[in-house]
């Protein structure tokens, strides 16, 4: 470092320098997740927390996020990966908590399959799986939609894989959210 440079504090200056250069790329990396829909830009009561475990580092169907309770979360809270619910917090710790995902094993979900205008019970089958019944006769497709019973409404999954049997009455539907986990960083909590 030259002299002149020196008397001008150049060591705090470079300092400065890579902290701002460390705030840019995670700001950039930021805006792309938030571009891509992975992400809610936060509203006045969300909360936005990134992801710091997934299965199978943490139990199947469970993410750890780090926000907790000192961070405003509360158990219950609704959990999004952008317009997909995700799950619900379900543990708290003081800077962390575990989001039960709702394909946890037999939990039940009321939702809307979009497409035939029905209401169904998704029960939890894990690995991120989804499951309901329906008549063989409806038609539905690979793709089809399936959305919360809430207002407003959000999206929780799409028709994945249908298993029937022509010797039986019902048809097994397997829902699947359109969100890979590996590809998570950030969740949005909302009440």
């Amino acid at each position: 470092i030259p002299e002149a440079l020196k008397k001008f504090g150049a060591d705090r200056l470079i300092a400065e320098n890579n902290a701002l250069s460390a705030r840019v790329a995670f700001l950039e990396t930021r805006i792309r997740e938030v571009e891509a829909g992975r992400v809610f830009l936060a509203g006045d009561s969300a909360k936005t927390a990134v992801v710091v475990s997934i299965p199978p580092q943490s139990p199947y169907d469970i993410i750890t996020i780090g926000a907790g309770g000192e961070d405003g979360a509360q158990k219950g809270e609704k959990v999004f990966a952008g317009q997909v619910l995700l799950g619900f917090v379900d543990e708290i710790g003081e800077h962390h908590a575990k989001v039960k995902l709702i394909s946890y094993p037999k939990l039940a979900t009321e939702a809307f399959l979009e497409p035939h205008s029905l209401n169904i019970t998704l029960e939890g089958y894990g690995g991120l799986n989804m499951v309901f019944m329906a008549p063989q006769d409806l038609e539905i497709k690979i793709g089809d939609r399936v959305i919360s019973n809430t207002s407003p409404a959000y999206l929780i999954g799409e028709v994945g894989y249908i298993k029937s049997k022509e010797s039986e009455p019902l048809q097994t539907v397997y829902i699947r959210p359109p969100v890979n986990l590996r590809h998570l960083r950030f969740v949005e909590i909302r009440p």
